[in-house]
């Protein structure tokens, strides 16, 4: 039986197989065109082989049949070229890697002058050894790098304001920590329900603490003297007049019993009249109550009780106080539609409106009183005394809600209420007949 030629040499495992050989097609005109030829000299070297000795006549070739054999490979030629592809690859790779962070390395401690490690002897001086230098060199300067990133300041730090803010001069100013106020009120609240002190106690202690007042003289601190500014007033008598009428009784209803309405409640905050101009000052009583030469329109009131026993007491001075305040606002918004004689209409009463809170020990609760009027003829009926919110000073929580509740009411006064009062007061002295000339005023207002 006639012996089968062999195509293929038997190839190790880490060898490629090989497509026939183009005769035209040389290991010395691939290593001209491959981009490792200035690194396959020295590998030729080193395997005492070179690629230029290569010659054509090595190839063993046979025919049978007619057909040409595929000739014999040279492992050690092929193995050095796939070597020097493959380290160009992993050259071209490692490139590429190092514009990406690079990993921290180990630090290790090495003498350099001596060229020993501490605690270890003297290394050869091998190639891996001078590789082995650079690379520790190379982290060396990678680790400090990253270090001094790491040591760079950042508003987290706890002492970002003594290393950074404070050598500049940036000095950051905050009040007290309304927690901090909330805990210091409910400490103050137990230890005057443990020592059982009187109304006179507890009241005196909310005014010193939750219902502030303004100072009376203008001093230093205000550059224009015509500022909104509340005026708190104590238990201010107000006997009802021209200017302070009581709420009527309303068709159908019948009053059993009598009352003046001399209320005098614990605590009021009315609008000091320095903010008027003194050119229609004098003027403004025609239309409104003016007390003391300096305060008018209130807008809030406190009432105080020792105990729950009061609690109705105190919503009943804080119903009959309001309602006189407030029923003498809607009579100043009624004038000005009269005196402008222009229509009223159901949004034009959005803003009238007066708040209040009842205190009984330690418990409070928030009102906020509007007027009821009829939708067609706009005629007073009546007002609402609704409860906005409750709680207790014995809660930091309910004591923070407390004070959100107040600034907020004071916010309203002095920035709507106080300036829709002026206003409606300017729009009837200019609409009078020989009134004073007035500044200007706005007829849109609500």
């Amino acid at each position: 039986m006639p012996s089968i030629p062999r195509y293929f040499k038997t190839a190790t495992p880490h060898q490629k197989p090989l497509m026939p050989r183009d005769e035209s097609i040389s290991p010395a005109s691939l290593r001209k065109s491959s981009p490792c030829n200035s690194r396959s000299s020295s590998l030729d070297r080193a395997k005492k082989t070179n690629f230029l000795h290569w010659r054509a006549d090595r190839a063993r070739s046979a025919s049978v049949g007619g057909d040409t054999l595929i000739p014999d490979t040279e492992p050690e030629e092929v193995d050095e070229l796939w070597k020097c592809i493959r380290k160009e690859k992993v050259l071209s790779m490692s490139s590429e890697k190092s514009r990406l962070p690079v990993r921290r390395a180990p630090e290790r401690s090495v003498n350099l002058n001596k060229g020993q490690e501490v605690g270890g002897g003297t290394p050869s001086e091998t190639p891996s050894t001078r590789e082995m230098t650079k690379t520790d060199a190379t982290s060396t300067v990678i680790t400090t790098t990253s270090i001094a990133k790491a040591k760079r300041a950042t508003p987290y730090d706890k002492n970002f304001r003594e290393q950074i803010l404070s050598p500049r001069g940036i000095v950051i100013d905050k009040p007290h920590s309304i927690s901090a106020f909330a805990d210091e009120v409910t400490q103050e609240y137990e230890c005057m329900i443990e020592g059982e002190m009187c109304e006179a106690e507890f009241a005196s202690y909310a005014r010193e603490k939750l219902f502030l007042r303004d100072p009376r003289a203008p001093g230093r601190d205000y550059q224009d003297l015509r500022v909104w500014k509340t005026d708190r007033m104590l238990e201010l008598v107000a006997k009802p007049d021209d200017c302070w009428i009581v709420p009527p009784v309303l068709p159908g209803q019948q009053s059993v019993k009598q009352y003046d309405f001399d209320i005098r409640p614990d605590c009021g905050y009315w609008l000091s009249l320095q903010a008027w101009s003194q050119m229609y000052a004098s003027r403004v009583r025609q239309w409104i109550l003016v007390l003391k030469r300096r305060i008018t329109c209130p807008y809030f009131f406190i009432e105080f009780k020792k105990d729950d026993s009061a609690f109705t007491a105190a919503e009943n001075q804080i119903a009959a106080a309001a309602s006189i305040a407030l029923y003498n606002r809607f009579n100043l918004r009624i004038a000005r539609f009269e005196q402008s004689k222009k229509p009223l209409k159901t949004l034009d009463l959005t803003n009238i409106k007066v708040y209040g809170v009842t205190f009984t020990r330690d418990c409070y609760e928030v009102w906020c009183i509007r007027p009821t009027v009829n939708s067609s003829t706009f005629q007073w009926e009546g007002c609402m005394m609704t409860s906005m919110f409750q709680g207790t000073c014995l809660a930091p929580v309910d004591v923070k809600d407390l004070s959100d509740w107040i600034n907020e009411i004071h916010r309203w006064g002095l920035s709507v209420h106080a300036p829709n009062c002026e206003n409606d007061v300017k729009i009837c002295i200019a609409a009078r007949s020989g009134g004073n000339r007035v500044s200007e005023y706005n007829e849109n207002m609500q």
